[in-house]
């Protein structure tokens, strides 16, 4: 691995052009450069991890929907993996780039309904591969006073997906740590909200690529790398809707928000395959004919 830095003026925001391209997977979530304003909404994963942050955030979600305190916790864990996962594994399979995941480079903003609407990445730190545009053909450039963003470089697609597993573990970690004591949940049902909110994000890709097929097997290569801890991985399962070959997914774990609302989600692992995939064709027309079995 080598870092080189760029400046501002040689190229514009990589990363905050990269956000852009990858903007439709993620919708309506949105992730963008900047700093979180305290006091206004916005989460680190040190506000979490310190003082009453976690046991604060449960709470609030037992409060505002009527929840247990295994289904608090693990929507919000589910939440929380969407904000950080989804643009991290959108920027991999779009544009073979991976965003620095470090707790203190980004902060989460909240919005109603429990999730998170804006992922804010503090710089344009990021890891790309050697033959990505990015780069600059001289690798030490003089400082004139501009912005510099560090890019860290891996020698092929593997070590990248390797840098994407590492990166999202090691950012995780910490909270299903924190979150385990705090719920009747074990480890293997904390991670398995955290493989599904990653496997969603990976098919969601295709909204960007057009590829049925890129986003799974990505997936597959992905949660080869990060098992253990994610144990309890999606599975897949095909169907053709109105003429488009459509990737389902069945969740590993289950979200448990049935025992509030006594609906299933399109992605049960405790229910039928034929009833899930009802189910998703209702979804998908639901969105039109770009739409996608991604609940």
């Amino acid at each position: 691995m080598r870092g080189v830095c760029i400046t501002a003026r040689q190229r514009e925001a990589p990363l905050k052009a990269t956000l852009a391209a990858i903007a439709p997977v993620l919708a309506p979530q949105v992730a963008r450069i900047g700093r979180a304003e305290p006091g206004t909404g916005w989460l680190r994963r040190a506000d979490l991890l310190t003082g009453a942050g976690l046991d604060t955030m449960v709470r609030e979600l037992r409060q505002a929907y009527g929840y247990d305190r295994e289904v608090a916790v693990s929507s919000f864990l589910a939440a929380y993996t969407a904000g950080v996962a989804g643009p991290a594994i959108a920027t991999y399979v779009v544009r073979h780039r991976v965003p620095d995941l470090a707790a203190d480079g980004l902060a989460l903003h909240g919005a109603p309904g429990g999730w998170f609407d804006v992922t804010a990445f503090h710089t344009e730190r990021m890891t790309v591969l050697p033959d990505d545009p990015v780069l600059p053909d001289d690798p030490v450039l003089p400082d004139a006073g501009t912005v510099r963003a560090t890019i860290d470089v891996v020698e092929d697609r593997a070590a990248l997906r390797l840098r994407l597993v590492t990166n999202l573990v090691e950012h995780l970690e910490p909270l299903v740590l924190a979150l385990r004591p705090r719920a009747r949940l074990g480890l293997p049902a904390l991670w398995g909200a955290v493989a599904t909110q990653c496997g969603r994000a990976f098919l969601l890709t295709e909204r960007v690529t057009g590829d049925p097929d890129i986003g799974r097997m990505e997936a597959d290569a992905f949660f080869a790398l990060a098992c253990p801890p994610m144990r309890a991985r999606p599975t897949w399962s095909d169907f053709t809707h109105r003429g488009r070959r459509q990737t389902a997914m069945r969740r590993g774990s289950c979200c448990l928000v049935h025992r509030m609302s006594g609906q299933y989600c399109t992605t049960c692992p405790f229910t039928s395959d034929s009833e899930r995939e009802r189910r998703l064709r209702e979804w998908i027309d639901t969105q039109g004919d770009e739409g996608l079995a991604v609940g």
